[in-house]
């Protein structure tokens, strides 16, 4: 879709898409079940600058990088870009509302892949169930009855002739 001629015309776009929809997304989800309610709103700004708000809103399954069990992430999202014909004529980072970006227009804006950032963007780096939900598996071996090549090399170091 041709994203300055969008936001020209106020257009609206809405669906659903899956998880499976979506190419980074399904690597990293436990299951391609979710579901996403996506929508696209084309508009002009005060300035009559043409932009785009994304709206995002799901669920998906993950993996707690503490307990490695099953973790629900909570996904909602609404951001404003601000089209720009070049890289050059982006805002300054400093300058730029957090809520508002700019994006480079595009003759064929691939929606499906800007939803895809917007969600990755929303992901922690390591996601975790909150502190006390889960409990971390024991690596350090301490409770364990059989013992380890380590522990039997201890002994071997004990023995005195």
């Amino acid at each position: 879709m041709d994203s300055i001629q969008f936001a020209r015309t106020s257009g609206e776009l809405s669906w659903s898409a899956q998880v499976s929809d979506f190419e980074r997304l399904a690597q990293i989800a436990l299951d391609d079940e979710a579901d996403f309610q996506l929508r696209l709103e084309g508009f002009q700004d005060g300035d009559e600058k043409p932009c785009l708000r994304l709206q995002v809103k799901g669920a998906i399954r993950l993996s707690c990088q503490r307990c490695l069990e099953p973790l629900s992430l909570e996904v909602a999202s609404e951001r404003e870009f601000v089209l720009v014909e070049r890289e050059h004529d982006m805002m300054d980072l400093a300058e730029e509302d957090e809520a508002i970006e700019s994006l480079v227009a595009e003759a064929q804006l691939d929606v499906l892949a800007l939803a895809e950032d917007e969600i990755l963007l929303q992901m922690p780096i390591a996601p975790m169930h909150d502190p006390g939900i889960c409990n971390p598996p024991d690596w350090t071996g301490r409770g364990r009855n059989d013992s380890s090549a380590f522990s039997v090399l201890g002994t071997l170091t004990d023995t005195k002739d």
